[in-house]
């Protein structure tokens, strides 16, 4: 199924992801490779969707055509603007998001695409109302990462997003900034810096189109892209309730390895701030392993065994 066909299945309301899934394996397995090879006995057929689901698609099964056309003129004026579309079948897709339990049949993409061929992703993400020691933490943490080659992966969000994105640039680095719209920036006055991302070769990803009504939800719905795409996820600061903990939710989901700042020894002044509450629940609760600048080593040897992990778990339980 080509990437047009996935966009006019998506468009179909009720027609969701995980029953666009079930249609491409279908079609996998029983040697076809368009919705166009289906018949409606196909339709009844197919596993996993519910009798609405089935009913919509036999009701629109004679549009099939139109709505394929519908959406290649769609995606046409996508590519016009700059923004690449990558579906979940394409060879682009990157493998480790392809893995988890909910992958965006379609990715936006605007920028450096190569980028998606590696593996090598760390996702650094913390609190908007970041501390001038997060700060720090934040510029050094990422320094040792692209220095060992890995792209850092963030939400271009105000505080310790934007830090990670600005530290990979400064320092020629690579990075993904994991957004709802990547046409229409948020926040705005981060414009400037998603630019900045594109020029220095770095990557700006959605799996939105571009004009999506921007909705908090979303917020949250991207964060497990940003786990997703990512070997490990290292919060720098967060809240116990702060957003940063959906990315953390979805990592240890998805096996990724947690790493946080260890705050006893970071240099903190005060370890009662509301920026430490969330990296302290992290630690007692075993879900994150404290570090310093000493077990960098550590870090780097655990990101190469959980790729390894990962990667044998994919060749094995491939979705498509």
């Amino acid at each position: 199924m080509d990437t047009f066909e996935v966009v006019a299945l998506q468009n179909i309301n009720k027609i969701g992801p995980a029953a666009v899934i079930a249609i491409m394996k279908y079609l996998l397995i029983n040697s076809k490779s368009s919705i166009l090879e289906l018949d409606l006995e196909d339709v009844a057929m197919i596993p996993k969707l519910n009798k609405t689901q089935k009913s919509l698609l036999e009701e629109n099964y004679p549009l099939f055509s139109e709505l394929i056309l519908s959406a290649s003129n769609e995606i046409s004026r996508i590519q016009g603007l700059g923004i690449d579309v990558i579906s979940i079948n394409d060879v682009q897709y990157p493998k480790l998001l392809k893995m988890i339990k909910s992958p965006p049949l379609i990715l936006y993409c605007k920028g450096n695409l190569s980028l998606l061929d590696s593996l090598n992703m760390v996702a650094v993400v913390g609190t908007r109302e970041n501390t001038e020691h997060g700060k720090i933490i934040t510029q050094r943490t990422v320094q040792f990462l692209c220095e060992n080659d890995y792209t850092i992966v963030s939400g271009l969000a105000f505080g310790i997003d934007a830090i990670a994105h600005q530290q990979a640039i400064d320092i020629d680095g690579k990075t993904i900034a994991v957004l709802v719209d990547v046409q229409s920036i948020q926040p705005s006055k981060h414009t400037r810096l998603a630019s900045d991302i594109v020029e220095k070769g770095g990557l700006l990803i959605s799996e939105n189109p571009p004009g999506t009504s921007i909705v908090p939800a979303l917020f949250i719905k991207r964060d497990r892209i940003q786990s997703g795409l990512s070997l490990g996820v290292i919060p720098i600061e967060t809240s116990i309730n702060g957003g940063t903990m959906h990315a953390v939710k979805s990592a240890v989901s998805e096996k990724r390895i947690i790493y946080v700042p260890d705050y006893r020894k970071s240099g903190y002044k005060d370890l009662g701030i509301h920026q430490l509450e969330g990296i302290k629940s992290l630690i007692d609760n075993e879900v994150a392993k404290p570090y310093t600048k000493a077990i960098y080593p550590l870090i780097k040897s655990e990101l190469i065994s959980n790729k390894k992990s990962l990667m044998t778990t994919t060749e094995q339980d491939s979705l498509l």
